[in-house]
Formats: C-alpha cells, sequence, structure tokens
C-alpha cells in the first residue's frame, strides 16, 4: 500500500487529525508561517516582515547548531519589529529548545511589561498549541546602574 492509499483510507477524523500534525510542523519548521498563524489573520506579511522572519530563523539555526549569533537592526519606529521580534521570537525559540533560556529586556520596564503581557494574553494560547512544550516564566528586574 502507498502512502495515498493508505491516506485515503483513513476516517475523516484521522484525517484531521494528520493534517493539523503537518500543519503544526510547518508552524515549527518555519518562524514567518509561525508569525502569522500566533498573530492572527488580521497581520499583513510585508516583503520587510519576510525578511526579518528569514534573518530571525537563519539566527535560531545557527544558534542550534552552537553558533554565537548577533543581530542588529536599524529600522524606523512602526515597522513591526516588536511583533515580529520581541512578541513571537521568544516563544518559538523556546518551543524549538525546551531546554534553553531566553531573555527578553526593553529599554525601560514599562516597555519590557508590555511585550510580556501582549504575549500572555494574546499569543501564548495559539503557541502553546503548536509548541506543547513552551512553558513561559516572566520576571521583571529593575536597575538604576548603567551597564
Amino acid at each position: 500500500i502507498n502512502a495515498v492509499e493508505y491516506y485515503n483510507n483513513l476516517s475523516e477524523a484521522d484525517k484531521k487529525s494528520f493534517q493539523e500534525q503537518i500543519q503544526k510542523k510547518k508552524l515549527r519548521e518555519n518562524y514567518a508561517s509561525y508569525v502569522k498563524y500566533v498573530v492572527g489573520e488580521n497581520y499583513v506579511m510585508t516583503e520587510f516582515h519576510k525578511v526579518l522572519c528569514s534573518i530571525c530563523q537563519s539566527a535560531v539555526e545557527r544558534l542550534e547548531k552552537g553558533e554565537h549569533v548577533r543581530i542588529l537592526l536599524s529600522v524606523p519606529p512602526q515597522f513591526g519589529k516588536s511583533l515580529t521580534i520581541t512578541e513571537t521570537l521568544p516563544s518559538w525559540f523556546i518551543g524549538r529548545n525546551p531546554d534553553l533560556s531566553c531573555i527578553v529586556t526593553a529599554y525601560n520596564a514599562d516597555i519590557a511589561e508590555k511585550f510580556g503581557d501582549n504575549f500572555d494574553s494574546l499569543r501564548l494560547p495559539k503557541s502553546k498549541s503548536i509548541l506543547s512544550s513552551l512553558k513561559t516564566q516572566i520576571r521583571i528586574w529593575l536597575t538604576t546602574q548603567r551597564f
């Protein structure tokens, strides 16, 4: 029996489960697809966002191979950097690498807290449906010292 025959002989429930597993695999392997899914159907994936997602995915894949990676972005405000990177990349990274950690920081506590709140309320439910190993723990540490 070949794969097509096997699939055609599955029950409708099994076919649906199979398709869901394929979709989850795609979302775990493709950061741009993950962003679009987690952020929602109102998210407009421009060419800029596709390039940004590609850069992020490449960085994560290189980190997974043990390489040291740094990304420096110089992009004007309101281009979707926070949504595309800060609010979604940590969950995708941790979901793929549950034994690793990720730190998200910002230039002030209010912004950092907003990122965490946005992720918890808007993105966490969809993220957990794909990345079953995803656990979040948010702590805010403040300092008055400069590094």
